[in-house]
């Protein structure tokens, strides 16, 4: 009896150790965020290029009118009993939607059906904007490590002047929700990986997890210089252009006081997801910069890997 019940733990370890570790890779609105997508499909790629992995990601609901989710305006979505994207998916990747998906912090909630896919996997990796995704995933009972940008309320702070009265009350109301999920996030993951001192602060400050700081990482066998490199090339910016925290309006701003200092001065290019604000492309005419600023939305990977190369 005795011989039979210390074989088999020995016989599974040597299983477990043959077959590839699984990792769940937890992020939000995959196909429609820029950096977050971003690192997420290197992280991705990465892991699964060592051979020594099994990954898949699963993607949290961030539209109000996401399709898989529960809709306070849409009663009749309360009769579907899967969160669960269903449809033409790729392979290892699924969508997840959530209950009144309408009110911000509902996203950030546990999923029952989620929790229970995520307990078949050796490791969860949330890869996020903010810390509060990571409470999607606090029940599922496996070691979590959560890759995060900074915190809503930094991030909020420059909308507030654009915003209705009303919209300025509901967002402060749901950025205080949200704060208090952030915290219990950190305090419920095993490491917290962050990209600058002041979410290292904070996040050491908010909870016992470890944490490190780690910038996310560079595919050197692509992103690599030109052969030569062009001093009159032009100047570039990449990011989500309909983002005003990005600060196009102020890079525009001062493009047009080098413009002024030196004529010769290189054009700029704004490259990235989505389109161009209208008030920062009023700006552009308004300084006279039509001819000397190119934007260039949504651009394919390989053309931004080219716009890289070609700038100065």
């Amino acid at each position: 009896m005795t011989g039979r019940v210390t074989a088999r733990p020995a016989a599974q370890q040597a299983r477990d150790a043959a077959r590839p570790r699984r990792i769940a890779l937890v992020t939000h609105g995959f196909e429609t965020t820029g950096g977050v997508g971003t690192v997420t499909r290197w992280l991705r790629d990465a892991l699964l290029a060592t051979g020594a992995y099994h990954v898949d990601i699963h993607s949290l609901a961030t539209s109000s009118r996401d399709r898989c989710s529960r809709r306070l305006a849409a009663p009749g979505s309360w009769l579907r009993t899967s969160l669960r994207g269903a449809g033409d998916l790729p392979p290892r990747e699924h969508r997840w939607g959530a209950n009144a998906v309408e009110v911000e912090f509902m996203r950030y909630r546990p999923r029952r059906e989620l929790t229970g896919v995520l307990r078949g996997y050796d490791l969860v990796q949330v890869v996020a904007g903010g810390p509060a995704w990571a409470r999607a995933v606090a029940p599922a009972g496996v070691p979590v490590v959560l890759q995060v940008a900074s915190r809503a309320s930094w991030e909020r702070s420059s909308q507030r002047g654009a915003q209705t009265l009303a919209l300025r009350t509901w967002r402060a109301a749901m950025t205080g929700v949200t704060s208090r999920f952030e915290e219990a996030a950190v305090r419920g993951v095993d490491a917290v990986l962050v990209e600058n001192a002041a979410m290292f602060d904070w996040v050491r400050s908010a909870g016992p997890a470890r944490v490190v700081k780690a910038a996310p990482g560079v595919n050197t066998a692509l992103l690599l210089p030109a052969p030569r490199w062009r001093a009159g090339g032009h100047l570039l910016s990449v990011c989500r252009l309909g983002d005003p925290r990005k600060g196009l309006d102020r890079l525009v701003r001062a493009y047009a006081g080098m413009v002024r200092r030196c004529d010769g001065v290189p054009d700029l290019v704004l490259a990235g997801r989505g389109a161009l604000p209208a008030p920062v492309r009023d700006l552009v005419a308004e300084l006279g910069l039509t001819a000397r600023v190119r934007v260039r939305a949504d651009v394919r990977h390989a053309d931004l890997v080219e716009l890289y190369r070609g700038a100065s």
